[in-house]
């Protein structure tokens, strides 16, 4: 409770100057604002004048003796005032666009000045009759990203999983032709040496059987 004190006096002294200084910005603003219309304005004169000039002027040309070099400085004159026009319009916008965002950011921080107040006196007034709440708050809901950032992991961990899966069984397989291959190669080497043990044992005797006395 007189903790919450120091920041309410700080919030209670600030307001009334904060306030002060947030109008006399507004005020600022708002007559930048006006300005940009005005401008506006003087730009709307100013191209009507033009168009009355530049028709006066085409028509007083008909009574040159050059009538088309008449008539072009005419419509150069024309030409320099409305681009001075269009300067001025750009020039219009862009004051009363800054004056507009600058209003916009003052009401917010106001809007939030006035919550911040808010909430500080309700801090600095608790009710009497409240009771402690002594229930365990609820864990946090998971923003979206995070939510996104697990599926992922989980898809990548399966994927994961399924791979050291397929490798397994193709060595799996690998070793099993392998053996395959192995006993094969063993039976046909075990049936060629039991042919020649064969052939071995039907050949008649040594070299005494081949002289005869």
């Amino acid at each position: 409770m007189k903790s919450l004190i120091p920041v309410l006096l700080l919030a209670l002294i600030a307001s009334p100057l904060a306030r002060a200084e947030e109008s006399t910005q507004k005020e600022v603003w708002q007559a930048q604002r006006a300005q940009a219309e005005l401008m506006r304005k003087e730009t709307k004169v100013l191209r009507d004048q033009a168009e009355v000039v530049r028709k006066r002027d085409d028509q007083a040309c008909l009574k040159e003796i050059m009538v088309n070099s008449c008539q072009e400085r005419s419509r150069e004159r024309y030409l320099a005032v409305l681009k001075l026009a269009r300067e001025r319009e750009i020039e219009a916008s862009r004051l009363d666009t800054e004056a507009k965002a600058a209003l916009l950011k003052l009401n917010a921080l106001e809007h939030e000045a006035k919550a911040q107040a808010e909430a500080a006196k309700s801090a600095a007034k608790p009710d009497p009759k409240a009771k402690p709440d002594l229930k365990v708050p609820p864990p946090p809901v998971p923003s979206a990203a995070s939510v996104a950032q697990q599926e992922a992991a989980k898809a990548k961990g399966r994927q994961d999983a399924q791979a050291r899966r397929t490798q397994a069984a193709a060595e799996a397989s690998v070793r099993a032709q392998k053996k395959r291959e192995d006993a094969a190669r063993y039976d046909a080497r075990a049936k060629l040496i039991a042919e020649r043990k064969a052939r071995r044992a039907g050949k008649p005797g040594g070299a005494s059987s081949a002289f005869k006395p």
